[in-house]
Parts: structure tokens; C-alpha cells; sequence
């Protein structure tokens, strides 16, 4: 490729991406409710990150204590010996 008198030239792509996005959270239960002691399998892997940067998981219930946090372990099992009701996120 030449760009006017034999000078040649040079054909460049440049792609920017002004800023990290948000990734998207989903997470399930494969049970909702039940009597304690109650067992719960959960999973976030349906959880992906628009540029396809690596995700960690952590596990809310609201008990002030995150019960699990780690890279590419988006499942979960956990038991509650205890009545009552908890709000995961």
C-alpha cells in the first residue's frame, strides 16, 4: 500500500475501551426452603464479566460473616441448624 508518490504507509486498528465494566452477578439455590438442620447447594456460575476478567465469589447471608470467598469456586454448600430466615445476596 503506498499513499500518494511511492511513500509507503501503514494501516493501523485501534480499539479502546474507556472503562472496566461491571460484571453480572446470578446466583441459585437448589432448594429455597425447608426445616432445620437445612442444606443448600448454591452456585454463582452463571455469573460472567463483559471483558472476561477472572471473578471472585463471595457469599453474603446477612449473619455479618461472609462464608466463602474465592477465584473460580462459584459453588457453595451450606447447612443452618437453627430456625429462622436469611437474606443471601
Amino acid at each position: 500500500m503506498s499513499y500518494g508518490y511511492g511513500v509507503p504507509s501503514r494501516l493501523f486498528e485501534i480499539t479502546y475501551t474507556p472503562q472496566n465494566h461491571a460484571p453480572t452477578a446470578v446466583a441459585n439455590a437448589d432448594v429455597t426452603n425447608g426445616y432445620a438442620p437445612f442444606a443448600v447447594n448454591f452456585t454463582g456460575a452463571g455469573s460472567s464479566d463483559p471483558e472476561s476478567d477472572s471473578l471472585t465469589y463471595t457469599w453474603d447471608f446477612g449473619d455479618g460473616t461472609n462464608r466463602h470467598r474465592a477465584r473460580h469456586q462459584p459453588h457453595l454448600h451450606c447447612e443452618w441448624n437453627l430456625p429462622g430466615q436469611t437474606d443471601g445476596k
